[in-house]
């Protein structure tokens, strides 16, 4: 009995040189030809219009040392900071200065990490 995942779109296998035209390995197209380059390109603004729109939610982004880089209209309403402010800061500006001086914004950066 065949496998399933044999004859599964998805599979992971690769091909067999029978299966390849002309018995060969099949060229790559370079994604800035293909359209995929185009439609990731769509995906970033879709996804950056959806963040934008959360206004019930504080959603940011931070760079791997904790420096605010994305900053969305909930967190601003929420806040009270507007993007030109803030980004760029270290999101430890977000906390009080008790959890700052014992540490928490540092130990949450490493947690996430």
């Amino acid at each position: 009995m065949a496998d399933k995942a044999e004859n599964h779109p998805l599979s992971n296998r690769r091909p067999k040189s029978s299966d390849l035209p002309n018995g060969g390995p099949t060229p790559i197209t370079p994604i800035a030809n293909s359209g995929l380059s185009e439609a990731i390109k769509d995906g970033g603004r879709i996804y950056q219009l959806m963040v934008d729109s959360v206004r019930d939610y504080v959603i940011i982004m931070l760079d791997p040392a904790g420096y605010i880089a994305s900053w969305n209209q909930g967190a601003q309403r929420i806040k009270g900071y507007d993007a030109d402010e803030i980004i760029g800061r270290h999101f430890s500006v977000l906390y009080t200065e008790d959890a700052t001086s014992i540490g928490h914004p540092q130990h949450e950066l490493e947690v996430a990490a």
